[in-house]
This record gives C-alpha cells, structure tokens and sequence, in this order.
C-alpha cells in the first residue's frame, strides 16, 4: 500500500519543486525545444506544468509523463502536467494545416 502524504498546494513546497524539476526533465528529454510555465488551477486543485510544445499529437507529451504523474498524485503531490501547443501551431491547427505559419502571412496586407 502507497503512504499518502499531506502536501499544500504550493509551487513552493520543496517536494512539489522536486516533483517539476522531474517532470520538466522528463519532457525536455524528449523534446528540448519545449518551455514551461508553472500555474497554479482547479479542477482538480494543484500545480501544473504548462509545456508548450510544437508537435502534432499533445498526447506524446503525456504518454512521457504520465507513469511518473500518477505515481507523484498517489504520494499525494498535486502535480499534474498541462501540454499545450504554440500560438503558431493552434493557428495551423486551425486552418486545418500541420505546419504552422509565420505570423505575418496571416495578417492582412495593405
């Protein structure tokens, strides 16, 4: 049987600092042009790494992470990764293209 422990919400608290640095290696490992933010949210309550990742599927990003999360939540750390994509890559999105495209081609001319 796994020992819960009593952590705060707190980006702050030592092993939830821990718990990101991990994380945040896990993902850069495998993708090292990722960047991360740190946010605090709801539903469920905790803290979340937000990478922003340039890549088609998010849920490559989560298969990395996702044995380590859960064993970090059964210890009863709330931390939980959040991937997202770069502005770019939602606009290509979409459009309904794979590639993103530079900013200035999508803004009107003249």
């Amino acid at each position: 049987m796994s020992r819960c422990l009593e952590i705060p919400v707190d980006e702050n608290e030592p092993l939830i600092r821990d718990a990101l640095v991990e994380l945040r290696g896990l993902i850069s490992a495998h993708l090292p042009d990722a960047t991360f933010a740190v946010v605090r949210r709801e539903d469920p309550e905790g803290i979340y790494l937000r990478a922003v990742v340039d890549v088609v599927d998010l849920d490559a990003v989560v298969d990395v992470v996702l044995d380590r999360m859960v064993e970090l939540n059964e210890l009863g750390l709330p931390v939980y990764v959040l991937p997202e994509w770069p502005p770019a890559r939602i606009e290509a999105h979409l459009r309904g293209t794979s590639a993103p495209v530079p900013i200035e081609r999508l803004l009107p001319i003249g």
